[in-house]
């Protein structure tokens, strides 16, 4: 919680801090049950991610709920798990799911959607819509090479590309008022009408 980075650090230190950070070629982690919030970048960041289970956390309030990085020198990202996580974004710039790859054309020339499929398993989650476009996705052709610009989507439009997250749901909307129809009884309560004093 609360990381804010060594905005006075050297190099480019910044203020890139993740709340739960899984390094190079991280293979076989269970990432389960954490409430991470109020982080300056990620809530969990992985790089060259193999066999990592995230199930169960809660996001609140960092730049990117969960990441995932590829760099092409270490392999490639998959056979992940990712569900029932809950994410929620505080402010329209922050993202549910964020994508990375270095390099997609190595070794071999890869279709963007194919490498999104083959992540492994992510679904069943909860995701805020504060960000209507809570999921971003980027790559570059080779190491050092171009960049293709950004895809933003929905979740509608996360599902369709990658086709993970099929059961996943946004929250429920909750109604900002109420109308009283009736009273059955006497309250039991003074001001058990919630009328007055509230």
């Amino acid at each position: 919680m609360n990381g804010i980075g060594a905005p006075s650090g050297p190099g480019n230190s910044g203020s890139f801090t993740s709340g739960i950070h899984l390094d190079e070629r991280s293979v076989n982690i269970d990432v389960l049950d954490n409430t991470i919030f109020n982080n300056s970048k990620h809530g969990i960041h992985c790089n060259n991610a193999v066999g990592i289970n995230i199930k169960g956390n809660t996001f609140f309030n960092n730049t990117d709920a969960i990441s995932m990085m590829r760099w092409a020198a270490t392999g490639q990202i998959k056979k992940l798990a990712i569900k029932n996580n809950i994410s929620y974004a505080k402010t329209k710039t922050q993202t549910n799911f964020t994508y990375t790859n270095n390099a997609i054309n190595e070794p071999t020339v890869t279709p963007f959607t194919t490498v999104l499929r083959n992540l492994g398993n992510i679904d069943s989650n909860y995701y805020s819509v504060t960000n209507p476009i809570g999921f971003y996705m980027e790559y570059y052709l080779t190491t050092g090479g171009a960049g293709v610009p950004a895809s933003k989507a929905g979740l509608e439009g996360w599902q369709s590309m990658s086709t993970h997250d099929v059961q996943s749901r946004k929250p429920a909307k909750i109604p900002v008022s109420y109308k009283l129809n009736s009273i059955i009884g006497a309250n039991k309560y003074t001001n058990g009408s919630f009328t007055s004093n509230i």
